[in-house]
C-alpha cells in the first residue's frame, strides 16, 4: 500500500523535473525511465505537446508510441488547423509520425473515433476505382495502385504531393490502406466505397465544431468567445458579482499541465497569494483554473505556440494583469489577494487589471480625437520618440508599454499599476502640452511638419523672442542657438537657469492670456517635464560644442 501511494509521486517528481531539461536531455530521461510508458502518459497533453516540438518531431518517436490516444487527440486539436479550415500539410506531417510510431493503433484510432477525419482527408487527397469483374486493369489510368486487386487508388497531384518538405503522399497513403485491409476488410471496403458521398465542408464544420468543444474543455475556447477576457471590468463591480466555488470535477479529467503554473511563479502578487493558499486541494483547483486562464488569452490572441518559451510569455502576460486585479482590488475594495483569488474567477480578476490599461487607451483615444494636434494633421511623431513610444503602445488594439528595450524588447504587456501610473503621467502630460499650443497666439499658422516637434514647436518662437526676433516660429542659425543656450543654462551646475524658466513663464503668459500662477497651475507638471528633457539632452554640452546634427528642440536653418 505503501509503494502504491509513493508512486504517483515519483512520476510526478520525474515529470517536472524532466520538464526543466533541457530538450535533448528530456529526451534520454523520458526513454530510459523505469516505467516510461506511465510516465509519457501522465504529462498534460499541453506539456507534452511543447516538449515533442522543442525535442523535434522525428526525434520523438518513441515518445509519440508511448503516449495516449487522448493524448494524440490534442496534438492534431491543436496543430492541424488554421482558423476553421484543417492544415493539410500539417495533417499529413502529425500523420506520417504517428504511423512510424504506432501503425496499427493510429489506424484503429482514425477509423472508430476520427472517422470523419480520416474519411475527408481521403476524399480530398486520393481517387478511387472499383474495378469491374470483365475489366482488364490495363484499362486504367496510369498512377493507380491496389492492395486486392478490385479497388484501385491514386494520389491526388496537389501541393502536397509537389512538396518536398513533407512525407512521400503515396508511400504513407499505401501503408495507411494495407493497415486498415490487415485488420478490418469489411471496414476499408466500406470506406473506399462511401468515400464518393462525403461532403467536405460539410465534414469540415462538423468536426471543428467537436474540436472546438474538445479545447474548450481545456481553457481554448474558440478566438471570438476568447476575446471576452479583454472586456473592462472595475473592480469594485466584484463586490457585487456572485463568488466562486472551488470545488473537485468528477470523472478523471485531464492532468494538470505544470509548466504554465511553473513559470507563474515570481515575484508578484498572485503567485505570492497563491503559496499563501493552505489547503493544497483549493491551491490546485486555483492552479487548474490558472491554466485554463493562460489557454484562454493565448486563444484570444490567435496564435500557435511551439517552444515553452513562448508559453512562458504568455503566462508573464496573464499573472502581470492578475497582479494588476489584485493590486486594484487591494486598493479599491480593501480585499486581500489571497482571498481574492479564492474568492473571485481568475478571469474577472484578469478583467479588473487589463481595465486600468483600457482605461488608459479609452483617454488616449479620447483625447486624440478632439486634439490640437489631430485638427492640425500633425503626425505621431510630433510627439518625439519617448512621448510618441508612450501614445504609440497605448493606441493599439491591446495596448502595451512602451518599455524601449530596458527588458529585451521595445514594448511589453503592462504587469503593475506603476505601469499604469507612469503611463498616465506622461499621456497627461501630452495632453497638457496639446492644450498649451491650442492656446498660443504665436501657433496659429505652423511650418512644414515633418521639421516640427512638440519640444522645438514651444522652445523656437521662445527663443526667437528671447534674441529679439519676435515670436516667430522661424529656425534658428547656429550662432542665435549657443547665444540661446548661453543665456538658458547655468554653466557651473549644468541646469536650466531658475530665472529663465520666469521668463518662459512670462513669455506664455503673454501668448495665451493666462496669468503666470494660471499656467504654473495647469501645465506646469508639462513644462517640468520638458525642462528636465532639456537638460539632460544638453546641460552638460558647452554651448561652442553643439552639432546641428544631434540637436532637435530647437528648429535650425
Amino acid at each position: 500500500m505503501d509503494i502504491e501511494k509513493k508512486q504517483p509521486l515519483s512520476l510526478e517528481t520525474s515529470r517536472e523535473q524532466i520538464l526543466e531539461m533541457p530538450a535533448q536531455e528530456a529526451l534520454d530521461a523520458i526513454i530510459s525511465h523505469p516505467k516510461a510508458g506511465a510516465l509519457v502518459k501522465s504529462f498534460s497533453a499541453q506539456d507534452l505537446y511543447f516538449l515533442i516540438h522543442e525535442i523535434g518531431l522525428d526525434d520523438c518517436l518513441p515518445i509519440l508510441s508511448l503516449a495516449s490516444t487522448r493524448q494524440w487527440q490534442y496534438l492534431m486539436d491543436v496543430d492541424i488547423w488554421k482558423n476553421d479550415r484543417v492544415d493539410q500539410k500539417a495533417m499529413v506531417t502529425w500523420m506520417d509520425h504517428m504511423l512510424a510510431a504506432d501503425p496499427e493503433r493510429l489506424v484503429k484510432w482514425m477509423a472508430t473515433v476520427e472517422t470523419d477525419l480520416l474519411e475527408m482527408w481521403m476524399y480530398e487527397n486520393v481517387s478511387v476505382l472499383f474495378l469491374e469483374h470483365d475489366q482488364d486493369p490495363s484499362e486504367l489510368p496510369e498512377g493507380y495502385f491496389t492492395l486486392d486487386g478490385a479497388i484501385y487508388v491514386k494520389i491526388k497531384d496537389s501541393e502536397l504531393t509537389e512538396d518536398k518538405n513533407l512525407p512521400d503522399l503515396e508511400d504513407m497513403t499505401r501503408e495507411i490502406l494495407k493497415v486498415m485491409a490487415e485488420m478490418d476488410y469489411t471496414y476499408f471496403h466500406k470506406m473506399m466505397f462511401e468515400l464518393h458521398g462525403v461532403i467536405p465542408s460539410e465534414t469540415e464544420e462538423n468536426l471543428f465544431r467537436i474540436r472546438n468543444v474538445r479545447l474548450a474543455e481545456r481553457g481554448f475556447t474558440p478566438p471570438h468567445e476568447a476575446a471576452a477576457i479583454y472586456q473592462k471590468l472595475d473592480a469594485e463591480d466584484l463586490a457585487h458579482r456572485p463568488k466562486k466555488i472551488l470545488e473537485s470535477q468528477d470523472g478523471p479529467g485531464y492532468a494538470q499541465p505544470f509548466l504554465s503554473n511553473h513559470f507563474a511563479k515570481g515575484e508578484n502578487r498572485f503567485s505570492q497569494s497563491l503559496d499563501a493558499v493552505d489547503d493544497p486541494d483549493i491551491a490546485r483547483l486555483i492552479q487548474s483554473e490558472f491554466a485554463a486562464l493562460c489557454n484562454q488569452v493565448i486563444a484570444a490572441d490567435k496564435v500557435k505556440l511551439h517552444s515553452r518559451e513562448d508559453l512562458q510569455q504568455f503566462v508573464k502576460k496573464t499573472s502581470g494583469y492578475l497582479n494588476m486585479g489584485l493590486e486594484e482590488i487591494r486598493e479599491k475594495t480593501g480585499e486581500a489577494p489571497s482571498a481574492a483569488i479564492r474568492n473571485h474567477p481568475l478571469t474577472e480578476i484578469f478583467q479588473a487589471g487589463f481595465g486600468l490599461a483600457l482605461s488608459l487607451k479609452f483617454k488616449a483615444q479620447k483625447w486624440r480625437r478632439e486634439s490640437w494636434f489631430q485638427k492640425n494633421g500633425l503626425p505621431l511623431s510630433f510627439w518625439d520618440e519617448d512621448r510618441l513610444g508612450v501614445l504609440g503602445g497605448l493606441l493599439l488594439d491591446k495596448p502595451l508599454v512602451y518599455d524601449n528595450y530596458q527588458s529585451g524588447a521595445l514594448y511589453r504587456d503592462f504587469s503593475s499599476r506603476k505601469d499604469v501610473e507612469d503611463c498616465q503621467k506622461i499621456l497627461d502630460g501630452i495632453i497638457a502640452l496639446d492644450d498649451l499650443f491650442a492656446h498660443m497666439d504665436c501657433l496659429q499658422s505652423l511650418p512644414d511638419s515633418k521639421k516640427i516637434n512638440c519640444e522645438n514647436l514651444l522652445l523656437t518662437p521662445w527663443a526667437n523672442d528671447l534674441l529679439g526676433n519676435g515670436s516667430v516660429c522661424e529656425p534658428l542659425s547656429l550662432d542665435g542657438l549657443k547665444a540661446f543656450f548661453k543665456e538658458l543654462f547655468d554653466p557651473a551646475e549644468h541646469i536650466i537657469r531658475d530665472s529663465m524658466k520666469h521668463k518662459f513663464l512670462e513669455w506664455l503668459a503673454l501668448q495665451t492670456g493666462k496669468s503666470p500662477e494660471k499656467i504654473g497651475r495647469t501645465w506646469g507638471q508639462a513644462l517640468t517635464g520638458l525642462f528636465e528633457s532639456i537638460e539632460e539632452q544638453y546641460g552638460q554640452v558647452r554651448p561652442d560644442s553643439l552639432d546641428p546634427r544631434y540637436i532637435f528642440s530647437i528648429m535650425l536653418a
